[in-house]
C-alpha cells in the first residue's frame, strides 16, 4: 500500500488547489527520483474522487517495464481499492492495442511523462484520439475545458516540458514536491563524493573491471552493473566474476536468475547483478545491501541527461535515516549533468539539463566576451538562493540574467578553478548569462562572477536548446 506522508499531502493539496481554485487543466508534478511522486499523485487521485471533482481516472505511461506496471497495479488494488472500478492503468502496449475513450470529468495522470513523448508514440496517439493534444503543446484545449478533463504529468526529469513552459503562451503549471530530511538523492551522492566515472566493458579494460569488482568484494553485498548489451559484455563480466570467485546473477527481459525484489535479502557472498533493458525509471530498488551501481559508459559518452539520471543513479536515491553506503559509477558527462540538475532544480524555470530526449542544439552567432570579478564578501551559506542574492546585491545591473552556478570542488571543474586564478582569465559567456563559480571548503568561501562584456567585439557562436519537431510538448508554429 502507498503510504502518503505529510509533505506529499501538502504537495497534492497544491495540485488540487491549482485545478479547483485556479481552474488549471494541466499541472506538472516535479519530484526528484524516488522522492515520493507516486504517494503525491495518489493523494490527488483519492481526494479528487472523494470530493466528486472527477469521476474517472486514467494512469497512463509509455513505459513498457512490466515490473513498474505491476507496481502501479498493486498500488491501485491496495490504495485505490475503494475506487477500482473508476481507475484504469494503461501502460505501454495497452495504449496501442486499442484506442481508449476518455469520458467527461476525468483526471489523467501521465506517469514518467519524459518517456515516449514523441508524436509517433502511444501516449500522444491516446491524447490525439481524444482531442486532448492541445493540453500538451500549450495551445489550449476546448474539449478539456468543456468536459472537465484534467492532466497531471509526473516526472523527475521533465526537461522538454519545462523548456516548453519557459516560452510564451504555455499553460503548464509546475508544482514541486519538497524534500523531507529523510530524502537522500543526487545532491547527497555528489556531496559525499560517491559519484565516480565509469568505463566501457571490453577486453581492453578487463583489468579495470577486475579491479572494480575486487574493490567491493570484501563483504557480502550486491554490485549492480548495467551492460549495453547481453552478449560479449555479459560473457566478459561472467568470466571476471568466475576468476574472482564472485557470484553473478542476471536480470533482463530474456534471462532472470533472480528478481529485483530479492535485493532486499542480504546475499551470502559478494554478488554481481547484471541488468539490461530495465530499472530505468520509477521502479523502487531495495538498496540496503547494495554496495555499488555501475552504468557502463556509452562509446561516445552520449547518454542523455534524463536517461542517466533516471537509471541506476535514480534507483539508489530514496529515503533513509542516515543515507546510503553506495558508490555510483556513471560516465563523465553525467557527473556534470547531475551537478547542473541540483544547481538549477529550484530555479524559476526548473532544471533544464541538456542534452535530453527531444531537445536538440540550435546555433546562432552572437557577440559576447567576459568580465571576471571575485566577490569580496561571499555569503556564509553556499546554497543557490544565498549566492544569487549576494551577487545581485553586488551587481544589480545583471537582474534578469540567467544564473549558471558551477561548484569548483567538483573534479570536473578543477580546470575552471586554475583558470580563474589567472589575472588574464577570459572566456566566452553568452549574452544575458552570468556564470557563478563557487568554492566552499570549511571556512574558506570563494565566489567568482563572470558576466558578458558588452564592449567585447569578437563574434562567437551561441548554442541554445530547441525542442525537437517530433516532441508532443512543442508548440506548433502559427501559420
Amino acid at each position: 500500500m502507498v503510504v502518503i506522508y505529510e509533505n506529499q499531502r501538502a504537495c497534492g493539496d497544491q495540485i488540487l488547489e491549482a485545478m479547483l481554485e485556479q481552474d488549471r487543466h494541466y499541472v506538472l508534478l516535479l519530484a526528484q527520483m524516488q522522492m515520493g511522486k507516486s504517494g503525491t499523485y495518489w493523494h490527488v487521485i483519492l481526494e479528487a474522487l472523494r470530493r466528486g471533482f472527477i469521476e474517472q481516472v486514467f494512469i497512463v505511461s509509455g513505459n513498457r517495464e512490466r515490473e513498474l506496471y505491476a507496481q502501479v497495479q498493486d498500488d491501485v488494488l491496495e490504495s485505490g481499492k475503494e475506487w477500482t472500478d473508476k481507475i484504469q492503468v494503461l501502460w505501454g502496449a495497452h495504449l496501442s492495442k486499442k484506442l481508449i475513450e476518455v469520458p467527461s470529468n476525468t483526471l489523467i495522470v501521465w506517469d514518467e511523462a519524459h518517456y515516449a513523448q514523441s508524436l509517433k508514440n502511444a501516449p500522444f496517439k491516446f491524447f490525439q484520439h481524444n482531442r486532448l493534444e492541445g493540453l500538451l503543446n500549450g495551445t489550449g484545449c476546448d474539449r478539456a475545458v468543456a468536459d472537465n478533463i484534467r492532466l497531471l504529468t509526473v516526472s523527475a526529469t521533465p526537461f522538454s516540458e519545462l523548456h516548453s513552459k519557459s516560452g510564451e503562451g504555455q499553460n503548464h503549471f509546475v508544482v514541486r514536491l519538497p524534500a523531507p530530511p529523510s530524502y537522500f538523492g543526487v545532491e547527497y551522492y555528489l556531496r559525499e563524493n560517491r559519484v565516480k566515472p565509469s568505463f566501457e566493458i571490453n577486453e581492453t579494460l578487463e583489468e579495470d573491471l577486475d579491479d572494480l569488482i575486487t574493490r567491493y568484494s570484501g563483504t557480502p553485498s550486491y554490485m549492480v552493473i548495467r551492460v549495453l548489451d547481453t552478449t560479449k559484455r555479459t560473457r566478459l563480466v561472467r568470466r571476471v566474476c568466475k576468476r574472482l570467485g564472485v557470484r553473478c546473477e542476471t536480470i533482463n527481459c530474456k534471462v532472470r536468475t533472480m528478481e529485483v525484489s530479492e535485493l532486499a535479502r542480504k546475499p551470502e557472498c559478494p554478488t554481481v547483478v547484471l541488468i539490461s533493458g530495465m530499472l530505468r525509471m520509477g521502479k523502487v530498488m531495495p538498496k540496503e545491501h547494495v554496495s555499488m551501481v555501475f552504468e557502463e559508459k556509452t562509446p561516445k559518452n552520449s547518454r542523455h541527461s534524463d536517461t542517466g539520471l533516471q537509471g541506476l543513479f535514480g534507483r539508489v536515491c530514496g529515503h533513509s535515516t542516515e543515507g546510503f553506503d553506495i558508490d555510483v559509477y556513471v560516465e563523465d558527462s553525467m557527473i556534470d549533468y547531475a551537478e547542473d540538475y541540483i544547481e538549477s532544480y529550484d530555479s524559476a524555470n526548473g532544471p533544464l539539463c541538456k542534452p535530453a530526449m527531444n531537445i536538440r542544439k540550435g546555433r546562432k552567432s552572437t557577440k559576447a566576451g567576459s568580465l571576471c570579478e571575485r566577490l569580496q564578501e561571499p555569503p556564509k551559506k553556499g546554497v543557490r538562493s544565498e549566492i544569487v542574492k549576494r551577487v545581485l546585491e553586488t551587481f544589480p545591473e545583471i537582474e534578469g540574467y540567467d544564473m549558471v552556478i558551477k561548484n569548483l570542488l567538483m573534479k570536473s571543474n578543477e580546470r575552471h578553478y586554475k583558470a580563474l586564478q589567472n589575472d588574464e582569465f577570459k572566456c566566452k559567456v553568452p549574452l544575458g548569462t552570468c556564470m557563478i563559480y563557487k568554492r566552499y571548503e570549511g571556512e574558506e568561501r570563494e565566489i567568482w562572477v563572470v558576466t558578458p562584456d558588452p564592449e567585447f567585439e569578437e563574434e562567437v557562436v551561441e548554442e541554445f536548446d530547441l525542442i525537437d519537431d517530433q516532441c508532443v510538448f512543442k508548440k506548433p508554429l502559427e501559420i
